[in-house]
């Protein structure tokens, strides 16, 4: 069994980025949808857990046209709280967050529906982040570009057959994180390997000095 770090593909789905003549509700980038998956350090992908999410009253156009559900198929889902929650449960102490876009699903998503909802998801936030989108290697890369999804799963031959949808997107960028763990250091993408080891090993740092203060 993998004992090194495991790293965790996370995709959250909202209402919509923008308003259109309507803003969504009860608020923009509210979550809709979330996947997250285990990825080991010798390229085994787990499921963790997927969810919808209740709450979210309308949808933009472009959310309208991407999701295969509707507001109304949201009422019987879980809470937010109840699918941070069940989130919580299976994450393990070394876990390093990954997500394609960082800043979207933990800085406009995750982060500010803990704090407008009064949920503690500290556990969650706490998490080091490694992002595939706007990252060191994603960044060197694409020369300070940002990096696309379907860039990130051509770079090392991924198939994702549900786009813009949060297991869709969280299996892809697992299957895209395996294939960096796994390649030899002289094949393209092995940078993103070692910018996740890194961020798995500053994870083992902090847990040491934790339990073993100077």
């Amino acid at each position: 069994m993998d004992s090194g770090p495991r790293f965790l593909a996370l995709d959250w789905e909202t209402n919509g980025l923008r308003p259109d003549l309507v803003s969504p509700l009860p608020c923009v980038n509210y979550p809709v949808s979330v996947s997250l998956w285990a990825v080991t350090n010798d390229g085994a992908v787990e499921h963790l857990y997927s969810s919808r999410v209740s709450g979210a009253t309308q949808f933009c156009a472009w959310a309208s046209r991407h999701h295969a559900f509707t507001p109304e198929d949201l009422r019987s889902a879980p809470a937010f709280e109840e699918v941070v929650q069940a989130m919580i449960a299976v994450v393990r102490e070394g876990d390093v967050l990954v997500c394609h876009n960082v800043d979207h699903d933990v800085g406009k998503v995750l982060g500010p529906m803990c704090r407008r909802l009064g949920v503690d998801g500290a556990r969650l936030l706490s998490l080091p982040r490694v992002c595939t989108c706007k990252g060191e290697w994603a960044s060197t890369l694409m020369n300070g570009k940002w990096l696309s999804m379907r860039e990130l799963c051509a770079c090392f031959g991924v198939s994702n057959g549900d786009e813009h949808s949060a297991g869709g997107d969280a299996k892809a960028l697992a299957d895209c994180l395996a294939a960096a763990l796994t390649r030899q250091e002289h094949m393209p993408g092995h940078g993103l390997a070692r910018e996740l080891r890194a961020a798995g090993r500053t994870r083992r740092c902090e847990a040491e000095l934790s339990r073993h203060p100077c």
